[in-house]
């Protein structure tokens, strides 16, 4: 039997921002499941023992993110980009690009802004 914890998905190849997005994530929702990847490829692996993800959080541009934002859609979810790729690219996304460098606080707001239903904001590359 799945746990019944909202879950969560983090992609970055830098396992401190991974790490401190883990935390954030865990501040924001303390009965949190928080899967990391390091790759697509492992992202991709996680998600297919998942049957729902609250959110996903790629540090990946529009194009590398469109295929795991479509397996974290179909589970009920919201990818968020973040990274260099990212911002360069951001006109090309249509949802979240979470400018960096960005603070816990910024990351909560996201969060809660998501779990609200709310659309996207505008690119703050300062990270407020």
């Amino acid at each position: 039997m799945q746990d019944q914890s909202a879950a969560y998905l983090i992609l970055s190849a830098d396992p401190l921002v991974a790490l401190d997005l883990v935390l954030t994530v865990r501040e924001f929702d303390p009965g949190a499941r928080v899967l990391v990847a390091s790759s697509g490829a492992e992202a991709a692996a996680l998600l297919s023992a998942e049957a729902r993800i609250a959110v996903a959080l790629l540090d990946l541009g529009p194009e590398a993110a469109a295929s795991l934002a479509g397996e974290v859609g179909a589970r009920g979810g919201r990818s968020v980009l973040f990274g260099a790729d990212a911002e360069l690219a951001a006109a090309a996304w249509p949802g979240e690009v979470l400018g960096v460098p960005f603070t816990s606080e910024r990351v909560i707001a996201l969060l809660v802004r998501l779990s609200a239903g709310l659309g996207p904001e505008p690119l703050c590359p300062q990270g407020r």
